[in-house]
């Protein structure tokens, strides 16, 4: 293979497992075992059965102690998923927050339409919008 290049194989949690200096992966256990422990709330147990491990892996990949993974994964909030693709941490806030997803084009399309006084006039208020975009990017 080609040191250079980028392989999606890489970037699987197993390669970035074994890529985890030893003061990483002894902190990343700490925290796994802490977190499954019988002690722990029923949520943790079975998430650190589940996605919990993925979920700590950048923040140890990133270089934080044991004590830090585990205050972090017990700050995620009951109704929150241990994913980081749908919460990030802000850390001037201290604490976990939803990404928040913007609209589609469709849905922002759908309430023009339901929000006009008719559909005529929905309709001529997005093509007039439509038009003026394609003007400012250069379409005649």
């Amino acid at each position: 293979m080609d040191q250079g290049a980028f392989h999606m194989s890489d970037h699987e949690p197993e390669a970035r497992l074994a890529r985890l200096s030893p003061a990483q992966a002894e902190a990343l256990e700490q925290a796994l075992s802490r977190l499954s422990d019988p002690d722990s709330p029923p949520r943790k147990i079975a998430s650190a059965k589940s996605g919990l491990p993925v979920f700590l892996l950048p923040l140890a990949e990133f270089g934080l102690t044991s004590a830090q993974l585990i205050r972090l994964a017990d700050l995620v909030p009951a109704d929150f998923p241990f994913d980081h693709r749908q919460i990030y941490f802000d850390f001037r806030l201290e604490r976990w927050i939803k990404h928040i997803e913007p609209p589609t084009v469709s849905e922002c399309l759908e309430e023009f339409l339901e929000n006009s006084e008719t559909p005529e006039q929905g309709m001529a208020y997005l093509e007039g919008q439509w038009n003026a975009f394609l003007r400012r990017h250069g379409s005649p």
